[in-house]
């Protein structure tokens, strides 16, 4: 199990798709995503309840898991959507870094 690199993806991809649906009403994306957020999260918590401490990251340094890779481009999206006020954007930021922290156990991979 703690080989599986695409683990929790499907829950990832749902996650960011229902993200990328709402966008354009940026307040409302918690109250419409935060329940795939939670699925993504009980997928990572099953996975690192089989004994797996793998710190998933992606390919290049400093490159984030794959199955957040996705959601890092909806901040600029949100931006680009939003007239760049990033206060409309924290909530696509957050889950990008609950991903991020999830799979690799920090928001921020730093090797």
């Amino acid at each position: 199990v703690c080989t599986d690199d695409s683990v929790c993806f499907d829950e990832a991809v749902s996650w960011r798709e229902c993200a990328q649906r709402h966008i354009r009403e940026p307040k409302r994306i918690s109250e419409m995503c935060d329940g795939y957020g939670d699925q993504f999260d009980v997928c990572v918590q099953k996975w690192r309840d089989t004994g797996c401490t793998k710190k998933l990251k992606g390919a290049g340094v400093g490159d984030p898991p794959n199955q957040c890779a996705g959601m890092s481009c909806l901040i600029a999206r949100c931006a680009e959507e939003n007239n760049y006020n990033f206060d409309l954007c924290t909530t696509p930021s957050n889950y990008f870094k609950r991903c991020v922290k999830g799979l690799y156990g920090s928001p921020y991979i730093m090797e």
